[in-house]
């Protein structure tokens, strides 16, 4: 990722950065939140078979500390292609096993009623829920989401035509998986957290709870994020 903090200074409104510092480091201190991401993938055209699935989705779901709450595989209703498998980083095995959106939903919405959920563009992962929804016939999914990628566009204060240029997720990273999945955009979103908690703040500083707060020496303390644990059956 890029050192944004070099060309601090030539931010066009540094009070936008550092609202954008803050709320990275806020999270982080109280830690009540979970990152949730969702790949979606459909075969290209000319790979298209009657009798495969057209769409494979798969969610993620973590904690502070790239801990993970949840990382499945949405039941396909069909054979799914090699190619779509690749992408999510599965075989073919965990189609077979993998449970359907409905009985993921149960979880997804304990959760969601314990912390705040931060997505990198909310406003697409919302969609992807609600259409999943539609699907199953089941309520939209209620959360309190916070999206990373305005408070990340801030931050980084690039300008394009008067306005903001939207930022895409960094992808410079060390992920353990080749590819973006569901679980290595998790792990993205917590690093970025994390770069834009530590970074420096400019002219005038804005209120926060630890004036000399550091991210190389901060461990997040265990919040309502790690009850979800015990939902999943996952407690140590």
């Amino acid at each position: 990722m890029k050192n944004h903090d070099e060309s601090a200074f030539s931010h066009p409104v540094p009070l936008d950065r550092n609202r954008s510092i803050l709320l990275a480091r806020d999270l982080l201190e109280i830690n009540d939140f979970v990152i949730l991401a969702i790949k979606q993938s459909r075969p290209a055209a000319e790979h298209l078979h009657a009798d495969e699935a057209q769409v494979l989705t798969s969610i993620c779901v973590t904690a502070a500390e790239e801990r993970i709450l949840l990382d499945v595989l949405v039941r396909p209703d069909k054979a799914v292609s090699s190619e779509l498998l690749k992408i999510h980083g599965c075989d073919s095995a965990h189609t077979f096993t993998a449970p359907t959106f409905a009985e993921i939903y149960k979880i997804l919405e304990a959760g969601f009623a314990r912390s705040r959920v931060v997505c990198f563009d909310s406003h697409r992962v919302r969609r992807l829920l609600s259409a999943l929804c539609i699907q199953e016939a089941l309520p939209e999914l209620n959360a309190k989401f916070v999206d990373l990628q305005t408070s990340f566009t801030k931050f980084v204060g690039e300008q394009a035509n008067g306005t903001y240029k939207t930022q895409i997720l960094p992808k410079s990273f060390d992920c353990r998986e080749a590819g973006i999945t569901a679980l290595s955009e998790c792990r993205i979103i917590w690093t970025l957290l994390k770069e834009m908690a530590a970074s420096s703040q400019i002219n005038d500083s804005a209120r926060t709870f630890n004036k000399s707060w550091s991210s190389a020496f901060y461990k997040p303390k265990s919040g309502p994020a790690e009850k979800i644990r015990e939902i999943l059956g996952l407690s140590d």
